[in-house]
């Protein structure tokens, strides 16, 4: 006769994931920030994306923010600035690497930005990394980005809650990782103060 065998052995590996992390950059260019973070119309605000990649290679992955309304637009961003990483804030409406960014060193790319106006989000997306050499470790990819607080009628001193979400796929282009991140923020809206008097009258006895 003929004997069969089952082979029932398996193995499985767990690849490690980062964590993103949002938080405030700078207002207005300062990055000294106020207690509790407050913001007013018309600042520029400037915000900053990490995440860390614990090994070396990655398939496409993307960063996607949805902006609170109606103190920030989505539309308000136009570009994403290429190049070398810094920590000066971007201008107002654009988005770049910054201080801790060592995505840009490694692999030279820059991700493609796209903006959702029903979603009122934006997303930033990175192509894939094969490493000609050794696996370099801890890749930091760190991004700023600059909008404005609109006019728009709010109410003042409300908490506004703000997020956002990384996504990497598989080589099938199917999701496999997310990690989010949410922050929030005060608004305050200007002091409105009227005061009525006579700056002027036809009467000469006055």
């Amino acid at each position: 006769g003929v004997d069969t065998f089952a082979d029932s052995s398996s193995a499985s590996i767990t690849i490690p994931a980062g964590t993103l992390t949002k938080t405030l950059r700078a207002i207005n260019g300062n990055t000294v920030l106020p207690s509790p973070l407050e913001i007013n119309p018309n600042d520029d605000v400037t915000f900053s994306f990490t995440y860390t990649f614990p090994f070396g290679k990655w398939e496409p992955f993307t960063i996607k923010d949805f902006l609170p309304l109606p103190i920030f637009k989505s539309d308000q961003l136009t570009a994403f600035i290429p190049g070398v990483a810094s920590g000066v804030a971007p201008v107002r409406g654009t988005a770049k690497f910054g201080a801790a960014d060592t995505y840009f060193s490694t692999t030279a790319s820059n991700p493609t930005l796209t903006k959702n106006a029903a979603e009122n989000s934006f997303t930033l997306s990175f192509p894939a990394y094969e490493p000609t050499g050794p696996a370099p470790l801890n890749v930091v990819v760190n991004i700023y980005f600059t909008v404005f607080v609109t006019d728009e009628v709010y109410a003042d001193e409300l908490y506004h809650t703000n997020f956002a979400r990384f996504a990497l796929d598989n080589s099938q282009t199917t999701t496999v990782s997310t990690s989010d991140s949410i922050m929030s923020l005060i608004v305050r809206q200007p002091l409105l103060v009227l005061k009525k008097g006579v700056t002027n009258t036809n009467n000469p006895a006055t």
